[in-house]
């Protein structure tokens, strides 16, 4: 209920009412798979270390591209400045996001770019004969376009940190200083987290894993 409130078929953040009826159509039409993703985004993290001493120059194949992903919870604490990420949000899009920290380092926002275009392509094909093809497209940190990922994100930054450990595990041990630093320039949004919006009802959310 949380993700169908706030996503493009109910949520204010997504275009007017007949991209949202587009939006519903689309889902009810699509295979279990798609139409899962399209109401709860899955995201990807790209990890540096798979890439070991690969060049920019080098081919990357969407075949084997999986192994340098790993799937993380579709919570804006994934947006470090460090980090690209790949958003698949269904019959809406496949997003990439490139933190700003890569966008000074040429071979890496490169390599992160072609990472991300190589990954989007694999899972544009998956599962077989995915239709509508999804469009892919590839932002940057700070940048206006950047909102095409901001929006798909559960905002967790302003929660608790024991919460945040709950939702987003690859925070645990960042320190109070850096988490602080972290919701200072993170995005402004009137939006509520889950666990805000559980309290809301009178309701304690469990503390568990993000799905």
């Amino acid at each position: 209920m949380y993700h169908l409130r706030r996503g493009p078929m109910l949520g204010v953040s997504f275009g007017h009412g007949d991209e949202k009826c587009g939006a519903r159509l689309r889902f009810l039409n699509s295979g279990f798979e798609v139409s899962g993703k399209s109401l709860a985004p899955t995201v990807f993290a790209l990890n540096w270390a798979a890439f070991g001493s690969i060049d920019s120059n080098d081919a990357i194949q969407p075949g084997s591209i999986h192994n340098a992903f790993s799937n993380i919870p579709a919570v804006d604490l994934a947006l470090a400045s460090q980090s690209a990420i790949l958003v698949d949000h269904g019959d809406h899009g496949l997003f990439g996001w490139i933190g700003k920290d890569l966008l000074v380092d040429t071979n890496r926002r490169e390599l992160a770019t072609r990472a991300l275009v190589a990954f989007a392509e694999r899972l544009a094909n998956s599962p077989r004969g995915r239709f509508p093809r999804p469009k892919t497209k590839i932002v940057t940190e700070n940048s206006s376009a950047a909102r095409f990922v901001v929006s798909r994100l559960a905002p967790g930054h302003r929660d608790a940190p024991h919460e945040q450990n709950a939702f987003f595990p690859p925070v645990v041990g960042t320190s109070l200083e850096q988490r602080r630093a972290f919701a200072a320039t993170a995005p402004y949004t009137e939006e509520v987290s889950f666990f805000q919006w559980m309290r809301g009802m009178g309701v304690a959310a469990p503390l568990s894993a993000f799905k």
